[in-house]
């Protein structure tokens, strides 16, 4: 208990659900959410990857509408998957009893989290190629995660945690939220899908 208070000082380990879901899962969740994330995605990069695409083009579609729409589509299974995260919280919540709300609500950081990830992978297929979009997105939640592991740990400068978008989220599971770090997250979630769609059309015209 020593070791977790010195993580999270502003935490009551004892004050219901969510105090427990932040500092027991929400670190696997960003992972979770995370990896998610970069499944969709390749999933997402496969239409063209796969050859795919050039059947779907065949209809009066450009590379970009292609990519606004399906990324969006991409946005919207994402959100499906928060919400089934939300149940499982909500059940979880229940059997521990206290603030259920709360938590629950909270499991919403973990959407916006694959969001921006998202984001990012649609940006990179866009831009570069879609061939390793879902890869950029996993080494970006390894490294995420590294840094969330190691620089409490080694002590590191408080700077080099706040390179890693999960320092920008708040404590959401126990209703402390971080209005910087949800705006960027919807910033790079529709940034990304807009830089995407820039790019991809810019690859057309280059061919």
């Amino acid at each position: 208990i020593a070791i977790f208070k010195s993580f999270f000082p502003s935490i009551d380990l004892f004050n219901g659900a969510g105090a427990f879901l932040q500092v027991a899962f929400i670190t696997f969740g960003y992972i979770l959410a995370g990896f998610a994330a970069s499944t969709l995605v390749s999933g997402w990069a496969s239409e063209e990857t796969s050859g795919r695409l050039e059947v779907i083009l065949s209809a009066p579609l450009t590379r970009a509408q292609w990519l606004v729409r399906t990324g969006l589509g991409l946005f919207l299974a994402i959100t499906l998957f928060t919400g089934l995260l939300m149940v499982g919280i909500a059940l979880g919540s229940l059997t521990a009893g206290g603030d259920v709300t709360t938590p629950i609500v909270g499991t919403v950081v973990l959407g916006l989290y694959a969001l921006a990830l998202a984001g990012i992978g649609v940006a990179f297929g866009g831009l570069v190629s879609t061939a390793w979009a879902g890869e950029v997105v996993a080494a970006i939640v390894i490294v995420t995660f590294v840094i969330d592991l190691l620089v409490p740990a080694l002590k590191l400068p408080d700077w080099v945690h706040q390179v890693a978008l999960t320092s920008h989220l708040g404590q959401p599971m126990v209703g402390v939220w971080d209005p910087v770090g949800i705006a960027a997250c919807l910033v790079l979630a529709f940034g990304g899908l807009a830089i995407g769609a820039i790019g991809v059309a810019r690859r057309d015209v280059a061919r």
